[in-house]
């Protein structure tokens, strides 16, 4: 029996020193019927060609291989564009800093199938530098300050409040079958953080699940981990209010107030300036936020009780 093709597509942007891993990945990711489809977005470090040079070493690897290249446009549009072309059954994003690990294909698609009414599911991945050593074994639960808590992510009953309240998912975790973009529609190319917006839609039709194995490892190198500059921190909470204010209609209960305060403690973060009464809202607001989040834990606390 032939397997479902899988559509891996990979937005290049000057990774050339990590690109060949990336694809080499994919060589040994143990899936058998992969289309990959890679872009070059305006890459300046010569990372076009080293993808060409890996497929000319490569040249029967995977169903179908494309090689595309295209004037910088962002990854949002250049998502768009690898959605429109792709051709499997299911499909999977893949940076080009990052890798696939062994049967990570495998695993999600079964979870796919085992849960019919999910579009799409993540997994854990490890975290690596950039000579690949392991820095983390979990990106889920413990890249940031205020990861995700495993037991919440595989408890039904609170993995939706749990990822608006804790964002922090690494790219290449997720897995999706091909309908989910025609039902949900693509990324939205106005925003410079598009998952975000993206995992709300997901969410907001109970169709995302959690596997808790690792499928991936995400690379933290100087490109990826320079802090911002004020005007990059700004577009980026300006993105992050957005998504959350037009996705909370979307939602009922706990989970639209949640990104109702969302909303607002984002767009009173500290980049913007105000007067006595505005910073004393600013600071109710992210007090709020802060309520929730005990409420959350009191609920994982309370779901424990009652299972053990």
């Amino acid at each position: 029996m032939t397997e479902p093709l899988v559509s891996v597509l990979v937005p290049v942007y000057n990774h050339a020193r990590y690109v060949c891993q990336c694809l080499d990945s994919l060589l040994s990711e143990g899936w058998p019927n992969l289309e990959v489809l890679v872009l070059d977005d305006g890459s300046s470090d010569g990372s076009f060609e080293v993808v060409r040079c890996w497929r000319i070493d490569n040249p029967e690897a995977f169903t179908r291989f494309e090689l595309m290249q295209q004037p910088n446009q962002g990854l949002p549009r250049s998502l768009n564009r690898l959605i429109g072309l792709a051709r499997g059954e299911y499909i999977t994003l893949l940076a080009s800093d990052d890798y696939l690990l062994p049967g990570g294909i495998k695993a999600r698609v079964s979870s796919l199938i085992k849960h019919p009414e999910w579009l799409a599911v993540f997994g854990d991945c490890e975290v690596v530098d950039a000579q690949g050593n392991k820095l983390k074994n979990s990106g889920i639960t413990q890249l940031y300050p205020q990861s995700l808590r495993l037991k919440a992510l595989i408890d039904p009953s609170l993995l939706e409040l749990e990822l608006i309240l804790r964002w922090s998912i690494p790219g290449p975790v997720l897995l999706l079958r091909s309908e989910a973009y025609k039902k949900l529609g693509c990324y939205d190319e106005s925003l410079f953080i598009e998952d975000r917006d993206f995992y709300l839609r997901l969410l907001s039709v109970k169709a995302l699940g959690f596997l808790s194995s690792s499928v991936a490892a995400y690379r933290m190198h100087t490109q990826n981990f320079i802090r911002s500059s004020g005007e990059r921190q700004k577009r980026q909470l300006e993105d992050l209010a957005s998504s959350a204010n037009k996705n909370t209609r979307r939602f009922d209960g706990l989970s639209r107030l949640a990104l109702y305060v969302d909303y607002r403690r984002l767009s009173s973060s500290d980049w913007r300036s105000g007067n006595l009464i505005y910073k004393v809202g600013a600071f109710w607001w992210r007090a709020l936020w802060k309520g929730l989040d005990y409420l959350q834990s009191f609920r994982l606390e309370l779901r424990q009780e009652v299972s053990r």
